[in-house]
């Protein structure tokens, strides 16, 4: 795999390279070096988070693990009655630095990339609505509000090794890391990679 920049996207492939080598990694320590990093009291919406998340008949989803942080800022708030009330938005980011400490900064390279390409796909959302509602639509709404934003919330995301069976339904996906930056004022922006 090249590490090159990928053409004129400027998309430098080594910071993906560095995230899936980071998270596949971290996937893979002992189970009681995760669990320092998870962060129960947001619903483990920071930090590491595997089979905490329940699928529709109620089982564990331990096919993937995740490692949630705001790409914005460690820290976006002071504001104690907003981290204790909405913790799920407004807690601080927790880092691995004791057990891998390269998993910062490559996730923090990576979300930067996809916050990038965020703001790509709504500029070019908002020209589009623009010229579809002939000026209804005001251009940069979209774009501004998700520049306006502090409660972006980033993603790696790492599958684990599936059952022959689950493997065909994931259609290859076996093994795989995803990529996810999400912002209340957005849909979801996931990369396979």
């Amino acid at each position: 795999v090249s590490t090159q920049s990928t053409g004129s996207s400027g998309i430098n492939a080594e910071y993906g390279i560095a995230a899936l080598r980071s998270i596949r990694k971290f996937a893979n320590l002992p189970e009681d070096t995760k669990e320092k990093y998870t962060h129960s009291k947001s619903n483990y919406s920071f930090g590491w988070s595997h089979g905490k998340e329940r699928m529709r008949n109620g089982v564990p989803d331990t096919a993937k693990g995740s490692y949630y942080a705001n790409p914005l800022g460690d820290v976006i708030t002071d504001d104690q009655y907003l981290k204790d009330t909405f913790p799920e938005l407004y807690a601080d980011n927790i880092w691995p630095t004791e057990d891998q400490p390269e998993l910062e900064p490559a996730f923090k390279n990576m979300t930067h990339i996809q916050l990038g390409v965020g703001y790509m796909i709504c500029e070019l959302f908002d020209r589009y609505l623009h010229s579809l509602t002939n000026g209804v639509h005001s251009s940069g709404h979209f774009l501004e509000m998700l520049k306006r934003g502090t409660t972006c919330k980033g993603r790696l995301l790492h599958y684990f090794p599936a059952p022959p069976l689950l493997a065909t339904l994931k259609m290859g996906c076996v093994g795989g890391t995803l990529i996810t930056v999400v912002s209340p004022y957005s849909p979801a922006l996931s990369i396979l990679i």
